[in-house]
C-alpha cells in the first residue's frame, strides 16, 4: 500500500512535513506543543510501518512521558488501525499497554 492510499483508507491527512516523518526507519524524537499533533503522528507513523513497509509491530515503541498516555494512546490506535497489528505504547517507566488495557 502506498502512502496515500494508505492516507485515504484511514481518511487522515497530513502536512507535508510532517509525511516524510512516516517512512523513516530510524529512530524519531518527536517534541511539540500542545495540540502540534505529536500524538497523531506517532499512531499514523506506527500504523504506515506496519502496514506498509511490513515492519513487525513488536519492534515499534511509542514512549510517552506518562502511563495514563500511553494507556490513551493504546486505545486510540486500536480504534482507529483496528486491522494493523498493535505496536507498543510504553512511558518512561516501562509499563507497557501494547493490548491498550
Amino acid at each position: 500500500m502506498e502512502f496515500e492510499e494508505f492516507l485515504k483508507h484511514y481518511e487522515g491527512s497530513m502536512e507535508e512535513g510532517k509525511q516524510s516523518l512516516l517512512s523513516q526507519h530510524t529512530h524519531c524524537l518527536i517534541q511539540g506543543t500542545a495540540g502540534t499533533g505529536k500524538t497523531t503522528l506517532l499512531k499514523v507513523r506506527s500504523a504506515y510501518l506496519v502496514e506498509c513497509e511490513g515492519v513487525d509491530a513488536d519492534l515499534i515503541w511509542n514512549i510517552t512521558n506518562d502511563g495514563r498516555n500511553a494507556k490513551r494512546m493504546a486505545r486510540e490506535y486500536r480504534h482507529t488501525f483496528d486491522e494493523v497489528a498493535m505496536p507498543h505504547f510504553t512511558c518512561f517507566g516501562l509499563q507497557n499497554y501494547k493490548n491498550g488495557s
